[in-house]
């Protein structure tokens, strides 16, 4: 083999191994953009996933306080209804009274 067979041979020779070095970096990067990817998503996910449980416990708050005001609006309501009855009633005999009393 001459020297610039040598040459040529060991430049192939480089060349090639150049050629799977790149191959083995961007097969490498490849795979850890895609961990990183993931990694990416499953942090989003569990994100997500703690938001939902927070907005779940938020609303669950918010509808157990709803339900009391219902409830102290209802008594309220029924205080009103029974409070106006007992004036209706005191009207009645009021006038019961006068009407009576005039006869």
């Amino acid at each position: 083999m001459t020297e610039l067979e040598a040459i040529v041979a060991a430049d192939e020779e480089s060349r090639a191994r150049l050629a799977f070095a790149e191959k083995r970096r961007d097969r490498d990067v490849a795979d850890a953009r895609a961990r990183h990817e993931q990694s990416a998503d499953d942090r989003r996910r569990e994100s997500c996933d703690a938001l939902d449980t927070e907005i779940a416990a938020i609303r669950d708050e918010s509808d157990r306080e709803i339900a009391k005001l219902r409830q102290s609006q209802q008594r309220y309501l029924a205080a009103l209804a029974e409070a106006g009855e007992r004036q209706l009633e005191r009207a009645a005999e009021l006038y019961a009274e006068i009407v009576g009393g005039a006869s």
